[in-house]
């Protein structure tokens, strides 16, 4: 529980950023991309789009609580995930707002990493979120579960505390 709480100071102090490889669980398919993500203290998410290459690029902003992104340009629509109540480019949001808002289940040691599980909502609108992270804190794997439903698979990397603007 300690690094998980230790890692919610930091990201509420300073916001982060972080790579995401994502695979969404939509409701007639699967969509696979990856996004550059900045976090800020304030829960916005900004994000870029860095594959597959023919979407690369395209910028999007997602605010605290949306289940859905603001484009700059050009958007994107993948479909929708957990019975037709998110869009996938909100997950990088969703994993910020889980790591600084949602109640921290269980936490422990899993080997070399930690665990921790997150929860937040109730009844079909509950979002847990399972976070695999070092030994240091730093994030390297969730699945998120929109009640019984996986809704995503991701992998993290490049994840680093603070923001170009902090």
């Amino acid at each position: 529980m300690k690094t998980a709480m230790e890692l919610r100071t930091k990201l509420l102090e300073r916001g982060c950023r972080f790579a995401a490889e994502i695979e969404a669980h939509l409701d007639d398919g699967t969509a696979q991309f990856s996004v550059d993500c900045a976090c800020a203290p304030d829960g916005s998410v900004t994000l870029e789009v860095t594959a597959p290459e023919s979407i690369s690029g395209i910028t999007a902003t997602v605010e605290p609580g949306a289940e859905n992104a603001r484009f700059d340009d050009v958007a994107l629509d993948f479909g929708l995930l957990a019975d037709g109540q998110l869009a996938p480019m909100a997950i990088p949001q969703l994993l910020f707002g889980a790591w600084t808002q949602a109640y921290i289940r269980e936490a422990g040691a899993d080997g070399d990493s930690w665990n921790a599980v997150y929860l937040s909502g109730w009844g079909e609108r509950e979002l847990t979120v399972e976070q695999w992270l070092t030994k240091e804190g730093v994030p390297t794997y969730a699945d998120l579960w929109f009640g019984n439903q996986n809704a995503a698979n991701v992998k993290l990397s490049e994840f680093v505390i603070g923001t170009n603007e902090s």
